[in-house]
This record gives C-alpha cells, sequence and structure tokens, in this order.
C-alpha cells in the first residue's frame, strides 16, 4: 500500500533553459566536480561561446571554447592525443575542430553551447553559465529524480539517469578513436588535474507512478542510453536525441505533476477517495492535442496551460503546509484523503486554491511552455524538436519532423526494428498526449517511417529511423 508521503513529490522547482544541450550537461555535472581556484565567495559560470558579452554582475562567465590565444595550446593538445593532419596548419585544425563541436545558435540567442557528444564537451558550460544566475535550479537533480518516480514499483536498485549517461557517453569515446582524442585534448586544456568523478549509487523506486511522464522517461531514456542505441545512432544525432527525451519528460513531468494535483483537491473537495493507482490513472490527458484539421484557436492550448499549472501550484503549496509536521508519513494514500476530506480548513483551503486567480508561478509556466515550444524555425538554427508552435498569441500542439522521429524509433525495442502505430500510441498516453489516429499517421508520412497503408489504422508499421 502506498502511504501519503508520495503525494506531494519531492521535484525542485524549475526555470526555463535556454539551450537544449543544457540538459544534457546538467547531467554530466551531476556526474563530475572541479577543483575550482576561485574563492568560495565567487560565482563563477561556464558557457561555451558568448554571442554577446554577459552584463551579469552577480556571475563571472567563463567562456570555454578554445579560440583567440587559447587556440594555440588547444592545437598543441590535439597533437599530443594523435589528431594531426598533413598540410594544415595546426591552428587551422584546431579551428575546425572547434566549429565541429559547436551547438545549435539561436537565432536571437546570446549563448552558443558546446554539442555535448563526449564527457568533457558536456562540461563546456554549466547551468550558472547559461542562467547567469548564482544559484540556479538544480536540473541535474530535477531529472534524476524524475528519472527514479519512473522506475517500476519492486525493481531492484538501478543506475540513475545521470550514470546511464555517463555510461553512454564512455562508450561513444570507446567505439570512436576520434571522439576520444578530442574528448582528451579539451580536457587537458580546460580542467587539467582538476576534473574528478563524483561517487554514484544506485536508486530505488519511490512509489508505483506507471503510465505517466516519468514511465515514459525512465523506458526511453533506458533505451536510447542502451548499448545497441549508443552504438546505432552517430554521435550528434544520438546527443540530439538525448536532449529531446530530457525536454519531453522535464516538461511534461511538471506538467504532470501540475495537473495530479488539480485531481487531488477535486478528489478530497468532491469526497471521491479512490486507491493510488486509480489516482494516477485518473489524470490521463494533461496536454489537449486537438484534430489538426481543426482551427488555431480550438487547437490553442496557452489558456489550459497558464490555468493547471497555476492551480497545481497553489493546490501543492496547500497540501506541503497541511503536511509541514509530517502527517503524511504515518498515514496511507487513501486515509489521507479521506484525513483531509473530513478537515473544514483543509477542505476549504483546497477549494479555495481551485478557483484561485492570483498567479505567481510565470517561472514553472515558462519552464514548460519554452522547453516543448519549437525555437527558430528556419536556417542553421532550426529546430525540429519541438512539440509546440506559437503563432502570435496561440499556442498548438505541432511536432517536428525530428520530435516525432524520435518519439516513435524509441517506441521500437531495438535499432532496425519495428512497431507500429498501436504501440505509439501506447507511448504517447504514457506522456498524457492523445492524438486522433490521422494526424499521427500523417506525422509518421512525413517523418518517413510509416510502413503499410494509412487505412491500416493502428497496425501500420513503423520503421526506426537507424
Amino acid at each position: 500500500m502506498t502511504d501519503a508521503s508520495s503525494m506531494v513529490l519531492r521535484i525542485n522547482r524549475p526555470q526555463y533553459v535556454s539551450i537544449p544541450e543544457g540538459f544534457v550537461s546538467a547531467l554530466a555535472w551531476q556526474c563530475f566536480e572541479v577543483m575550482s581556484s576561485h574563492s568560495a565567495s565567487e560565482s563563477v559560470g561556464r558557457i561555451f561561446r558568448s554571442i554577446k558579452k554577459s552584463t551579469s554582475k552577480r556571475v563571472q562567465i567563463i567562456e570555454t571554447a578554445p579560440e583567440r590565444e587559447r587556440l594555440s595550446d588547444f592545437a598543441l593538445a590535439l597533437a599530443k592525443h594523435g589528431i594531426t593532419v598533413e598540410d594544415v596548419d595546426s591552428g587551422v585544425l584546431a579551428q575546425a575542430v572547434t566549429n565541429s563541436v559547436s551547438g545549435i545558435q539561436s537565432e536571437k540567442g546570446t549563448i552558443q553551447a558546446s554539442s555535448p557528444l563526449t564527457p568533457t564537451f558536456a562540461l563546456m558550460q554549466d547551468m550558472r553559465g547559461i542562467q547567469g544566475t548564482r544559484n540556479p535550479p538544480d536540473l541535474g537533480g530535477i531529472l534524476d529524480a524524475m528519472y527514479q518516480y519512473g522506475i517500476p514499483q519492486g525493481s531492484e536498485p538501478q543506475p540513475s539517469a545521470s550514470e546511464l549517461w555517463l555510461r553512454s557517453a564512455r562508450q561513444r569515446c570507446e567505439q570512436d578513436p576520434l571522439l576520444a582524442a578530442m574528448d582528451g585534448a579539451i580536457r587537458d586544456l580546460t580542467f587539467g588535474d582538476t576534473l574528478s568523478s563524483k561517487e554514484l549509487t544506485s536508486i530505488l523506486p519511490i512509489a508505483d507512478f506507471s503510465g505517466t511522464p516519468f514511465a515514459w522517461f525512465q523506458e526511453s531514456w533506458s533505451r536510447l542510453t542502451s548499448e545497441e542505441w549508443v552504438a546505432a545512432l552517430p554521435a550528434r544525432v544520438w546527443a540530439d536525441w538525448a536532449a529531446t527525451v530530457l525536454r519531453m519528460s522535464f516538461a511534461m513531468g511538471f506538467l504532470w505533476e501540475a495537473t495530479w494535483y488539480v485531481k487531488l483537491a477535486r478528489s478530497v473537495v468532491a469526497g471521491g477517495i479512490q486507491p493510488w493507482d486509480e489516482s494516477v490513472s485518473s489524470v490521463g490527458e494533461i496536454l489537449p492535442w486537438r484534430s489538426m484539421r481543426s482551427s488555431t484557436s480550438v487547437r490553442d492550448i496557452a489558456a489550459h496551460l497558464s490555468w493547471v499549472v497555476h492551480h497545481g501550484a497553489v493546490v501543492r503549496e496547500q497540501l506541503s503546509n497541511w503536511d509541514k509536521n509530517g502527517r503524511f508519513e504515518d498515514l496511507s494514500f487513501e486515509d489521507a484523503l479521506a484525513m483531509m476530506h473530513s478537515d473544514p480548513d483543509c477542505w476549504g483551503a483546497l477549494k479555495q486554491a481551485l478557483s484561485n486567480t492570483q498567479k505567481n508561478t510565470s517561472n514553472i509556466q515558462e519552464a514548460i511552455r519554452y522547453t516543448l515550444k519549437t525555437r527558430d524555425r528556419v536556417g542553421e538554427a532550426a529546430d525540429y524538436y519541438g512539440l509546440l508552435r506559437s503563432s502570435g498569441r496561440f499556442l498548438t500542439v505541432d511536432p517536428g519532423t525530428e520530435w516525432i522521429t524520435v518519439v516513435a524509433s524509441l517506441t521500437c525495442q531495438r535499432p532496425g526494428t519495428e512497431a507500429n502505430v498501436g504501440d505509439l500510441m501506447k507511448n504517447l498516453q504514457l506522456l498524457g498526449l492523445y492524438p486522433e489516429l490521422a494526424d499521427v499517421v500523417d506525422l509518421l508520412e512525413r517523418a518517413g517511417l510509416a510502413r503499410g497503408s494509412a487505412d491500416a489504422d493502428q497496425g501500420v508499421r513503423i520503421q526506426s529511423a537507424f
């Protein structure tokens, strides 16, 4: 029986992450630490390249890209690790290597990340540098917590999301000597002997969150970081897919959490006490995916997103206040709901929370909205991995081509195998998405993944992209 302490999820509050590579880098910093030469009073952040010089007075920003005066040192480090090209100037080679690992640059962005192709290139930026703040949210801790919530109940101890990423990054270096040499060179140049690995511990399931975005995260991330998928995908593609899975898990995890709190409050107010598993499964759709043939105004989810996130946050605060004295730890989930329903103060506070209009949850809303939203649409900065698209004041579900490629391919058990649309629909439902079948088939056909006729309905076969 699930105890009531699992009712309020122990996940730190988020902020919007401006670059997709930041999600992978956050996991990397869960695995490593640096012996800093800076004083404890100094706040230092790292970013690969600044397009516009930082004006932050709270954080000293260090650019880690080996350019200008550091380029010759990088050339020497590359040569030390065996990377030389006959008749090519060492400085030109060093610049070419630097450019080859540069991440996507947003049209209006002020920073550029390093593509996290290897352990050290993932460490070229950190959350202080990305956010430009002294105390940014612990994004790596948030992702690890969400992954842990997705572990099936009764499982043996498992590695964390961070540890799975590290294993994958090391495998990439083992199977690609060039990447390994590049990794060694940038590590020597940037960190020297100051970089060390953290001790990673195994984790256990917290409660049964099957059928939720946390379960999708656990399944998809475990699959993507497996030896087979790492070996099958090109390095840059794997890094992009990893960022996509993390973006989806982060945003849909917080959206599910908000919806969960709203459902709990309604249950307490109405007195409809359900067991844990029924309560979790009753959350259902968390992001309305209306027919792509409907008008933009009908498909708009901006108001829904704002309402759910705000009211979820207010209910969460009320539940946390009610649990301040540790009441939940000694109660079953059902007993806690019944006790809250019979407590006039708690019942009244939750009812009031569901009608609260004093919105103060902009950070969470922006974190969800901009993580899911397609960034720049054209050119080198084009983002094909988004789920939402903005059009004026409207925000609609309109997946990018590569988004459906990632989600559909990871529905397949292994690289080079097939699944069907029915399997994909079940995976989308884990994410809280309930699209029309015709829309999903259309997306698959556009991505070149559908096999068989469209009138095969859920039996349409999906071929993994790799």
